[in-house]
Parts: structure tokens; sequence; C-alpha cells
């Protein structure tokens, strides 16, 4: 292998590490996270996690206790359902910094050098070979002869 391609190769390696420790940190983080809403007659709090799983509801007033059932599921439906989309908000703005790593390693490692051209040479001739046949997926099983 050519010192520069094993500098290349040691540089990727570097990244993903890299890149592992900050999905690592990310998911501790998220683990820990929590997000609150209280409902909008101020009546109850609900905690969700950041997978939305509900970790707490609390109740502020005995208000509850007169409430119609329908009115109370209500309350607690949009409470919920406000807490979960801030949770994924949540979820987003700390995964998406990391996003599209995968494509930059790639570009990197492939993006103007010699190999990838080799590689995107090789890719056109075997696409020019196998031909538009090729691509039909699945096969169509009356084109398979027994013989």
């Amino acid at each position: 292998m050519s010192s520069a391609f094993q500098e290349q190769v040691d540089e990727a390696m570097s990244q993903l590490r890299e890149q592992r420790e900050r999905l690592l940190d990310a998911q501790r983080a998220l683990a820990k996270k929590t997000v609150s809403v209280t409902s909008k007659n101020r009546m109850v709090t609900v905690v969700v996690g950041a997978q939305s799983e509900v970790r707490d509801i609390t109740f502020h007033t005995e208000a509850y206790r007169t409430m119609a059932p329908a009115e109370l599921g209500r309350t607690l439906v949009e409470a919920l359902e406000e807490a979960r989309k801030k949770a994924r908000a949540e979820v987003f703005s700390t995964l998406s910094p990391m996003t599209g790593f995968g494509e930059r390693l790639r570009a990197s490692m492939l993006g103007g050098t010699e190999i990838g051209k080799v590689v995107e040479q090789l890719h056109a001739a075997a696409e020019e070979k196998a031909g538009p046949e090729s691509t039909r997926w699945p096969r169509d099983p009356e084109d398979e002869t027994d013989d």
C-alpha cells in the first residue's frame, strides 16, 4: 500500500473514531434529556424523554377529578403530543450536525484521487456490460430457463 493511500486510510479511521465519539456523546445526552409541557389550562404537566417515552405526569390541581373523561383525555393527549413534538425537535437538533458523514468520508477517500477515477470507470464499465436488463429486480421467473 502506498504511503499516500495509507495516510488517507489513517485519516479516515481517525475521522471514524471522532464521529463515533460524537455519536456516543449525543446518545448519552439524549438518554438524559427530558422535555416538559404544561397544558393550556395549567392543570397538568407531562414529561417525556428523547424517545417520546412518558416519564412523568403531574396534576397541579384537583380539578381533574371533576372533569369530564373526554376533556381530561383531550388535555392529556394535547400536552403529550406537544411534549413529543418538542422531544423530536431536540433529537433532530442534536443529531442533524452529524448527518452526511458517510458521504463526506467517501468523497475524501475516493473523490479526486486515482482510485476514485478507477472505481468510477469500473462502475461505468460494469453498467455498460450488464446492459439495461440487469437493472430489473426482482427477476421475472419466466426469464429463467431450466437446462
